[in-house]
């Protein structure tokens, strides 16, 4: 588990700096990558907190949502926003 851990974050960390090049695409694509890989991690996990898995995959979330901006597909954009708006509101 702990290997999958890293790969997310290390994917999240290649997406952001696709994001920064303005490869939208890419980043869209490692984001979503990493956030199967929490998704997965967080469920085979039995000592992660319920407050830390809701940051980490509303940030992931968050980060899709932006990605998704930056490519104009607005209404995905959107959708990716509020999920992550309502996991913070646990």
């Amino acid at each position: 588990p702990k290997l999958s851990r890293y790969k997310a974050w290390s994917l999240n960390n290649i997406g952001c700096v696709y994001y920064d090049l303005k490869e939208y695409d890419k980043a869209l694509k490692c984001h979503q990558k990493a956030l199967k890989i929490k998704e997965r991690f967080y469920k085979e996990s039995k000592n992660i907190s319920q407050e830390i898995y809701n940051s980490d995959i509303a940030i992931a979330w968050s980060q899709i949502g932006s990605d998704l901006r930056q490519l104009k597909r607005f209404e995905e954009a959107l959708s990716s926003c509020n999920k992550a708006l309502e996991i913070r509101k646990k």
